[in-house]
């Protein structure tokens, strides 16, 4: 490698660019981004029952358990959003002045979209991402989804067969003697589009913004090693790679407290920051927040559309986050949390006498209590249990079976199946269940449309994209 400068020294057109798109990016962070990214962990770790430890160290006897209620809640609702086997459907749209023969043609090619669009989405895996792209959702308030272009090509090892002659000694063919032979050749074995599911805490738009395709910028953080900016670099996408190891990382706060409870991790320790910038006029990509690593002309899809889509199963007026189910359920979780631990303290107290002893008896580690110990005492009363009132640990059982219906009702459940009460509706009847149930699977299938309709823009991107970059004829 030549000699390179100590220190990275862009032009003043470059500097330009990495200030326009850091100061978009502190802008984000400063009005709403930073407290965002706080909420989200915040109910990431109700979902997960991250409780903190608020009580103090004497009081140990004192019941801690925080059982993971939402997490059947939100698995509940994920089964009835995720399709096993999606089946994908291309309608062609004509536009104003077109002619009937183009209109039939696009008919006609429907059928080749579709299969197309079904076998990209089965190679890219499609059916397992949805997972994860529903679920961030139902935690966080909204899920981002990005499309683009996927090209891998790698070496690939196969055997052929192969024939060889056997002679005599006088050079007749006597034999023919078949074996394999390994071969190995670069090839491509993937080339289309692919979706990925983005970290929310990762993306960033102005908060005002209302529509994500009207948005005038967007930003896409990564977190990257850096030997894969290297190779991104040789392939020809990035430069000033090479310049990072002179500039110091970006840390900032809140990037990693989710992944420190869960697993004690960093998730950003040893990765390059990747801010990745789109506007309706340029791409620009800025590393560290200091080095310039692509800056061109926002042409790279024929859609001309950003290549995100964002969704929320509940939205919110007037704004592109919308409202989590954690969020709403969170208060209910931390109240059942409240009853069950202080009913479970009072079995304690019950199962664990308290035994009051006289102040004047001389050693009070006389008395065994084990079953038929005896005592000596000169008074009764000089040895006695504290009486506590048994129903004491039955008073909450009402009051958490409540808080378990308003789980599952808040959000569309069932509440009849776990035993949950109402006072709104009689579901000890077949009438009765059958309005929750109607009502609930209402919720959901609304909830979920708003998915299908996110899905419908992701196939229409890959539609595009295939037909952007699909050069050659292909067969799937």
């Amino acid at each position: 490698m030549p000699n390179l400068p100590s220190t990275y020294k862009p032009s003043a057109e470059d500097k330009a660019a990495i200030n326009f798109v850091v100061q978009a990016v502190e802008s984000c962070e400063r009005d709403w981004h930073d407290d965002f990214s706080r909420k989200v962990d915040l109910r990431h770790a109700a979902y997960r029952a991250l409780k903190q430890k608020e009580e103090s160290d004497e009081e140990t006897w004192r019941s801690k358990i925080y059982l993971p209620h939402l997490i059947s809640i939100v698995e509940g609702m994920l089964s009835t959003f995720i399709e096993a086997t999606p089946v994908w459907r291309a309608d062609p749209v004509g536009y104003p002045g077109q002619s009937r023969e183009m209109v039939e043609m696009q008919m006609l090619a429907a059928d080749l979209a579709e299969a197309k669009l079904a076998y990209d989405m089965e190679c890219d895996g499609f059916h397992k991402k949805q997972h994860d792209f529903c679920m961030q959702d139902m935690i966080a308030g909204y899920t981002v989804a990005k499309q683009y272009r996927l090209r891998v090509k790698k070496d690939v090892r196969y055997r052929v067969p192969g024939e060889d002659l056997v002679f005599d000694q006088y050079g007749s063919t006597v034999d023919l003697a078949r074996e394999l032979t390994e071969q190995q050749e670069s090839m491509v074995v993937r080339d289309g589009p692919t979706m990925e599911v983005r970290d929310v805490r990762d993306f960033f738009f102005p908060g005002t913004a209302v529509d994500l395709q009207k948005a005038p910028f967007l930003v896409d953080r990564a977190w990257v090693p850096r030997e894969s900016l290297m190779r991104l670099q040789e392939q020809g996408v990035y430069e000033n790679v090479e310049y990072l190891t002179t500039t110091s990382p970006r840390t900032g706060p809140h990037q990693s407290e989710r992944e420190q409870k869960l697993r004690g991790n960093d998730r950003t320790r040893g990765l390059i920051e990747v801010l990745e910038f789109w506007n309706e006029d340029s791409i620009i990509t800025v590393a560290n927040r200091q080095v310039l690593l692509r800056k061109r002309p926002n042409g790279m899809f024929w859609h001309g559309r950003y290549p995100f889509v964002v969704t929320s199963a509940l939205p919110d007026l007037f704004q592109i986050p919308g409202i989590s189910i954690i969020e709403g359920l969170a208060q209910a979780q931390d109240m059942l949390w409240t009853l069950t631990n202080t009913r479970l303290d009072m079995l304690r107290m019950q199962a664990n006498i308290i035994t009051l002893i006289r102040s004047d008896v001389d050693n009070p580690n006389d008395y065994d209590f084990s079953p038929l110990a005896q005592w000596i005492v000169d008074d009764p009363n000089q040895v006695q249990t504290l009486q506590i009132d048994p129903t004491a640990a039955t008073i909450t059982i009402q009051a958490e079976s409540l808080l378990k219906g308003e789980i599952q009702q808040l959000m569309g459940g069932l509440p009849f199946s776990s035993g949950a009460q109402s006072n709104v509706v009689d579901q000890t009847t077949a009438t009765g269940v059958s309005i929750i149930t109607n009502i609930a699977q209402q919720i959901l299938a609304m909830r979920k449309q708003q998915y299908l309709w996110a899905f419908e823009d992701i196939g229409q991107q890959f539609l595009s994209i295939s037909q952007q970059h699909m050069t050659e004829k292909e067969t799937i």
